[in-house]
């Protein structure tokens, strides 16, 4: 059976290329099938841009499709910037757009730190319109001093131990504790 990766993301596509490569499926990314339209991703929640998107490319190429929807939620922010964490900054925002946003948001709380947590919610959306979905977290700290040479988006803030950021340990290391890897690993066990 294919199964679609709903993502333009060459890093995304190959993590979950990884993550789903012992179960029976021919697993083909939004590229291998020429398709660069975007979905739309209007939903509030996590779980709802998943299933939009998952939806959106299960219509699109009558095959089951799988998409994700990430990113930080920090407490002292208002759980900002949530779903918006990628286009925090706007159409053009990009990693270092939105990581100045961030700190600057935190500068004007007066704060040096917040609790906070990266969200993965993953949607296995089928054309006949049954859905498998799973949303895991992982908890740390925002810290407004960044640390380490790996990682992306938000990774060079969030503290999962008191030292230590995501930016601090390799890809694979990062899948094996991140948000997206634990809900990754779920998705495979309901699919098993």
């Amino acid at each position: 059976m294919k199964l679609v990766i709903a993502s333009q993301n060459p890093g995304k596509i190959k993590e979950f290329k990884n993550a789903l490569k012992d179960l029976p499926y021919e697993i083909l990314s939004l590229k291998d099938l020429n398709i660069s339209t975007d979905a739309e991703e209007t939903s509030d929640t996590f779980i709802g841009n998943a299933i939009q998107k998952a939806t959106f490319y299960a219509n699109l190429t009558n095959l089951p499709c799988i998409s994700d929807d990430s990113g930080l939620e920090v407490e002292k922010l208002n759980n900002r910037p949530g779903v918006f964490s990628a286009r925090w900054t706007g159409e053009h925002a990009d990693d270092e757009t939105n990581n100045k946003k961030l700190i600057e948001e935190m500068n004007k709380i007066h704060a040096d730190s917040s609790p906070a947590r990266y969200v993965s919610a993953i949607a296995l959306v089928y054309p006949n319109g049954k859905k498998i979905t799973v949303e895991e977290d992982v908890k740390g700290i925002i810290k407004t001093i960044p640390h380490g040479d790996y990682g992306f988006s938000y990774d060079k803030y969030f503290y999962f131990t008191d030292n230590k950021t995501f930016a601090d340990i390799t890809a694979e290391e990062k899948n094996k504790i991140s948000h997206r890897g634990k809900a990754l690993k779920a998705l495979v066990e309901k699919l098993k």
